[in-house]
């Protein structure tokens, strides 16, 4: 019984780990709860056009907005579209992921699952909720002002009126 035990606790820190880091270069946030106020983010990774990591791992969802889905074929990326549901705007995916790369920093190449690697500045973000072990927020770049108002300025992303909750640009 012993010995099964112990494999039983190695499979399940191994698969912890993965779940925290991944098996890929873009690290993935570990969950756990919510920053209750501002907090600063190095953001290191753009998956899409609303979602990427910062240098501790934690993963942002850009609060108020959506844009259309990424997909990753292991050779390129392409335009998945929307969610059922959600606002959809006319950018394609891959321009929107682009347009946000753009609003953070600079771009240093792709990882092997067509994630954006980018340089960029802090970001100050005020939490708005969590979202697939994402936190969600409205954040702000010393270059680029309010990434959620940007995103919806430039087309790449729609206004989700739902969760965009009384913000403003």
């Amino acid at each position: 019984m012993r010995p099964l035990f112990l494999i039983q606790c190695i499979v399940f820190v191994a698969g912890s780990l993965t779940y925290a880091y991944g098996d890929d270069d873009a690290p993935r946030a570990a969950p756990g709860a919510p920053p209750t106020g501002a907090f600063s983010c190095s953001p290191i990774w753009v998956h899409d056009g609303d979602t990427f990591t910062c240098s501790d791992m934690t993963r942002i969802r850009v609060a108020g907005i959506n844009a259309r889905e990424i997909g990753w074929d292991g050779r390129k990326n392409s335009d998945k579209g929307c969610n059922s549901g959600a606002p959809c705007p006319t950018v394609d995916a891959v321009a929107a992921r682009d347009r946000l790369v753009a609003l953070l920093g600079s771009p240093s190449g792709l990882d092997a699952n067509g994630n954006m690697r980018l340089a960029g500045p802090a970001l100050t973000c005020e939490p708005n909720g969590t979202t697939y072990n994402r936190i969600a927020a409205f954040c702000r770049s010393p270059i680029s002002g309010n990434i959620s108002c940007a995103m919806v300025a430039s087309g790449a992303a729609a206004k989700w009126d739902r969760f965009w909750t009384g913000h403003r640009c």
